[in-house]
């Protein structure tokens, strides 16, 4: 079972290739000159990571949502939100220094509960419907998702760990490709010296790097099979 966010994701990568990168039409053209594009391909490799980026937000939010509903009707906690609200109590809530509770003998003493008003939140004091609710859209889709900036492995652990994905299932080439193709725009977003990465200012190289992350091809692991494993947590 595949996410809409990846559908989405599929169709933004396929209109950034028809709108910033030459037709094969172009490329038999005997004016062609690839230099004249690689402009155009620097665009195409930043609003890709964007894509990307976005993809990884929207996916962890459909996922969310969709085992609360579930949830909902089967009154059964599943394992996203079991692995949330553990995450959640564990490691999320910061040291709150304007509670004069968190303070004895000068040691801050960590208050578990919201985020937003600090308030200590009780085993007992909610029930799970409760607790999942604030923990999804008070914390989590607020303070984890809208604050994620990027699409590292790191930022895959970030937002996907607490739901209770194994990080380590990642392929080991896809979580290489990926670290290599955020410093490559990096480079693009913040440098003139694009020297290290011309290859992948060539139109065709950077269609088909990109086309490797999305994955879905025999024998290429990227975020078709990321989607998989991450839609099978319910």
């Amino acid at each position: 079972m595949s996410s809409d966010a990846l559908q989405q994701l599929e169709e933004e990568l396929s209109g950034l290739s028809k709108g910033l990168l030459p037709s094969d039409y172009e490329q038999n053209a005997s004016s062609y000159d690839e230099n004249d594009w690689k402009e155009k391909v620097k665009g195409y490799i930043v609003l890709s990571h964007a894509a990307f980026e976005n993809y990884l937000e929207q996916l962890a939010i459909e996922l969310l949502k969709k085992a609360y509903r579930l949830f909902q009707t089967t009154k059964q906690p599943n394992n996203v939100l079991v692995s949330l609200v553990l995450s959640y109590r564990i490691h999320w809530p910061p040291v709150d220094t304007t509670c004069n509770e968190c303070f004895w003998k000068k040691h801050i003493i960590h208050c578990i509960g919201k985020r937003s008003s600090f308030q200590k939140l009780k085993p007992n004091a909610k029930s799970f419907d409760k607790i999942i609710h604030e923990v999804i859209y008070d914390y989590f889709i607020k303070d984890v998702i809208q604050e994620n900036h990027g699409t590292r492995v790191k930022h895959i652990d970030a937002l996907f760990t607490p739901l209770g994905f194994n990080i380590n299932l990642l392929n080991i080439t896809f979580s290489i490709d990926i670290e290599n193709f955020c410093s490559t725009r990096g480079i693009i977003a913040h440098t003139t010296t694009t020297s290290k990465i011309t290859n992948i200012l060539s139109p065709n190289n950077a269609k088909n790097y990109v086309e490797k992350l999305f994955g879905g091809k025999p024998g290429v692991w990227g975020f078709t099979e990321f989607d998989s494993l991450v839609m099978s947590l319910l």
